[in-house]
């Protein structure tokens, strides 16, 4: 199967077939107690067969550009569009970065960036409507549309990459930035081609949200900086907190950033197998120890109010309700078609009965 198509995603209990690049998600709570550390992976996530298959060539880019790997999908502002941030393309090896294409794949080894848009929307077809970001990233990453319809992206480059660009004098790498849907940049946050752990400065950024109130939360988490940035919506520092580590509050690649409904922040602390919940102040709520590798989480926009937690170590995508209490067996694992949960009869180790 070409890799350069983007796919739909159907809801059907089959499993996902073995040449999808689509990350799987996992939802469902293991049985775990009082007994259990708090502060180390929870293994024994089973296989549950896998809700999702991919429902056919969706996208494909103009002039038969071979499309790379697509670092993060978001839905458009006015609820049909979809929103891409791509890798370039899968043709040029890097041989830096972490022995390979880690971190690389918009730069050529001579440190130059590659000329290929990096930012493309689609409408529903899978018709590129309006594309552009070339020549701006190292290693497109995370990506966020908020309320107005202004595209947030990271460029989380490993600082092996942005020294040979620097090399080559690009600065690139260590930002957030935010355009507007035309493509024209209206803020920047950190300083390109500058690491660094201070308020301004970030360490491979890998996830960008923004509040109802335009207040902005950065992942600072694909380097050793392991933290939540949060700023207000004019780019002035608020807050931090985080740090390398296992205890609640603390994370080991900060990987996704996102928000619910109801304003609480959830990231992926993908490297200690969790999900950490905070309210918008840092505070900490609860974690989700169900999950391998939890690399991204979205949340449904229908009554279903589901939240879908993609996993890159488990074959399927499930999803939980902000309740995450169930009905069925506590040791089972359902796909989307057959989960249910209930404020009323919470499971064994569900989720964190704190998080209401």
């Amino acid at each position: 199967m070409s890799s350069s198509l983007l796919f739909q995603i159907i809801r059907a209990r089959r499993p996902i077939g073995p040449h999808t690049r689509f990350l799987a998600a996992c939802i469902v709570p293991l049985a775990q107690g009082p007994a259990d550390n708090p502060y180390r992976p929870v293994r024994g996530l089973a296989d549950g067969g896998g809700p999702s298959v991919p429902g056919g060539e969706w996208a494909r880019l103009p002039g038969g550009r071979e499309m790379g790997p697509p670092a993060s999908v978001h839905i458009d502002a006015d609820g049909e569009s979809i929103w891409a941030f791509i890798r370039c393309d899968e043709t040029s090896p890097v041989p830096v970065a972490r022995g390979g294409r880690f971190g690389v794949d918009c730069m050529y080894p001579d440190g130059k960036l590659k000329s290929h848009d990096t930012i493309y929307k689609f409408d529903p077809k899978g018709n590129v409507v309006k594309s552009f970001g070339a020549q701006m990233f190292i290693w497109p990453h995370g990506m966020h549309v908020d309320r107005e319809g202004n595209v947030w992206v990271t460029d989380a480059a490993a600082e092996e990459s942005v020294t040979v660009a620097a090399k080559a004098g690009v600065k690139a790498g260590h930002i957030v930035r935010k355009f507007s849907s035309d493509g024209k940049v209206l803020m920047t946050l950190g300083e390109p081609g500058v690491p660094g752990s201070d308020e301004y400065h970030f360490r491979s950024p890998a996830g960008v949200v923004t509040a109802p109130n335009g207040d902005i939360f950065v992942a600072d988490g694909h380097g050793s900086n392991n933290r939540v940035v949060k700023y207000s919506k004019d780019g002035k520092f608020i807050k931090a907190w985080g740090k390398t580590g296992y205890a609640p509050g603390e994370f080991r690649t900060a990987h996704c950033i996102n928000m619910d409904k109801r304003g609480r922040v959830f990231v992926c602390d993908r490297s200690n197998a969790r999900i950490q919940i905070f309210d918008q102040d840092g505070k900490y709520i609860a974690t989700w120890h169900q999950f391998g590798m939890p690399s991204g989480i979205a949340f449904s926009v229908n009554d279903e109010d589901l939240i879908y937690v993609f996993d890159s170590t488990s074959s399927s995508i499930r999803a939980v309700t902000p309740e995450h209490r169930r009905e069925a067996d506590p040791n089972s694992v359902p796909s989307i078609n057959s989960v249910t949960y209930s404020p009323e009869n919470p499971g064994p180790g569900s989720c964190e009965s704190t998080l209401k």
